[in-house]
């Protein structure tokens, strides 16, 4: 009975997230992603946590998952063009934790499959700023696109974005609710 009150709870916060993240997409304001929302005040450990968190539930990880981190965090505002760098510490830290085995900045045109410098095919994430919801309570957004380590090699762009609302407690970092967002 508490599992199907857990689970009923999570899919009830995931359809709120869902409707958050397609009504800020829609709004027309300038901040499509986080709407309203400020940084969260996170050293650069926790950041990493909050992030592996967030790739936990994008992703079956494992030692056959290669992960390269984009040095451009995702825009506020709609689209892939811009975005702030991504601190060295914050890099240092994802690669720390075993998150991802190194970087590369892919062309932001979604047709297009990246070829990264990597020893095994994977996906490339780019994060948003980690932002603050209230109380213990966080969200980020996740890009994720397919790369290849091979011009010749045979690619289908794939990508994917999505919403995560993480809660942390000391060090641990656990997603409590997720939602698609939309991509053009």
């Amino acid at each position: 009975m508490i599992n199907r009150t857990i689970g009923a709870m999570r899919a009830g916060a995931g359809v709120l997230l869902g409707v958050v993240v397609a009504c800020s997409a829609k709004s027309g304001g300038n901040e499509a992603r986080g709407a309203g929302l400020g940084a969260a005040s996170l050293n650069a450990d926790a950041q990493a946590a909050v992030y592996a968190a967030a790739a936990g539930a994008a992703f079956d990880v494992g030692p056959g998952l290669s992960l390269l981190a984009d040095p451009q965090y995702l825009p506020r505002s709609s689209g892939y063009a811009g975005g702030d760098a991504v601190p060295a510490g914050v890099l240092g830290a994802m690669r720390d934790r075993g998150l991802v085995r190194g970087t590369c900045e892919p062309p932001r045109d979604a047709k297009a499959v990246p070829v990264c410098r990597a020893e095994l095919p994977g996906y490339v994430v780019r994060y948003s700023p980690v932002l603050k919801r209230g109380g213990d309570t966080v969200e980020v957004y996740v890009e994720a696109t397919q790369y290849r380590t091979s011009a010749t090699q045979p690619a289908t762009a794939l990508r994917f974005e999505r919403a995560y609302q993480i809660v942390g407690r000391g060090s641990r970092w656990r997603v409590v609710s997720e939602g698609r967002v939309p991509t053009k």
